[in-house]
């Protein structure tokens, strides 16, 4: 019996026991995929990669099959540089078990070290492109409305969880996050795309045309610096608002950067703002809310819903001093960690 989309989903590692090797043997086969006869124990030796599988109620929704790639002239005694998705398949093409198994892969490829990630992506988006809000999902429709800029509306699907991000910085320019999924393409914009248009010293928010949900953003540094601590503990202390944030009116807009730019000597959190929420001050923008749209980035919103600034926490952590590499430094290889000894 097929098992409903609500029972709760558990992705974990296959193993070699004889009830994995038969799930797995089962479920690489209705994604036609070859399977070889040391199946069990391939799933006993992670060296190669592993076989991820997607549960619900004790069956199978989906697997997921993850290979580590060394660079090329790289021995077997080399660390991989890259994971390789051969094959992500679901049950009845199901979005939520091709997103927890991407978010999965994404997690054994990074506690190796591993943060290239290629492969195979089937379409994360389940939900029909429209221009008109009415085909939004209700949790859209009806979530807190929030205002961009003049013309140009979302919600917060407070409902929906939002998709996950993974943040950059430059250091000398601009803070962005975009999907987890993402990170593997080369191109910054994500084709399909719909939101703010790209400009040299703005903002920008891009949305995923299928769900029109968040799924790309570039916040520009602003070129004022102020000094305000009771501003900026008031901005960090905002609680996070979570939630997918969804467009429901307004493209093709242009969002000017941020005015004012305010953080603290230890650089735990960056804050940016409109100049008119900077004059305001800390007692008005402790009544704001603060949404969060990756780990570390959270937009800023006024009382009346305006997008009128964002913060980041820990910066440091997540720049990268040399643009916007998609992959972080490796670690030396065993060959040069030999030859430094």
């Amino acid at each position: 019996m097929r098992t409903g989309r609500t029972a709760a989903l558990v992705v974990r590692r296959a193993l070699g026991s004889p009830r994995d090797v038969a799930r797995v043997h089962d479920a690489l086969r209705a994604a036609s995929l070859r399977v070889g006869v040391s199946l069990a124990a391939a799933l006993g030796d992670d060296r190669w990669g592993v076989v991820l599988l997607a549960e619900r109620r004790g069956e199978v929704a989906g697997a997921l099959v993850l290979r580590w790639v060394r660079s090329v002239g790289d021995g077997p005694e080399e660390a991989p540089s890259t994971a390789w998705v051969e094959r992500c398949w679901s049950a009845d093409d199901d979005a939520t078990v091709v997103e927890a198994l991407h978010e999965a892969a994404f997690a054994e490829a990074g506690a190796r070290g591993i943060e290239a990630l290629t492969g195979a992506f089937p379409a994360l988006g389940t939900e029909a492109p429209s221009e008109a809000v009415a085909a939004l999902p209700a949790e859209a429709v009806e979530g807190p409305e929030r205002t961009l800029v003049e013309g140009v509306r979302a919600r917060v699907a407070a409902s929906a969880a939002a998709q996950e991000m993974a943040t950059l910085w430059s250091g000398a320019q601009a803070f962005r996050a975009r999907w987890t999924a993402d990170r593997s393409r080369l191109q910054w914009t994500t084709e399909g795309g719909i939101g703010s248009r790209e400009t040299d010293d703005g903002d920008a928010l891009r949305f995923d045309e299928a769900t029109r949900r968040l799924r790309e953003v570039w916040l520009t540094r602003p070129p004022r610096v102020a000094f305000d601590e009771d501003l900026w503990r008031a901005a960090m202390a905002l609680p996070a608002e979570q939630g997918a944030l969804t467009l429901v009116e307004g493209e093709g807009f242009a969002l000017p950067a941020m005015e004012v730019g305010v953080f603290d000597l230890g650089l735990t959190g960056y804050v940016a703002l409109r100049a008119e929420a900077f004059e305001a001050g800390a007692v008005a923008l402790s009544r704001w809310t603060a949404l969060a749209v990756s780990p570390e980035i959270g937009l800023l919103f006024d009382e009346g819903g305006r997008w009128s600034g964002w913060r980041v926490r820990d910066p440091v952590a997540r720049v990268r001093p040399m643009g916007w590499p998609e992959m972080r430094e490796m670690p030396p290889s065993g060959r040069a960690r030999r030859a430094r000894r």
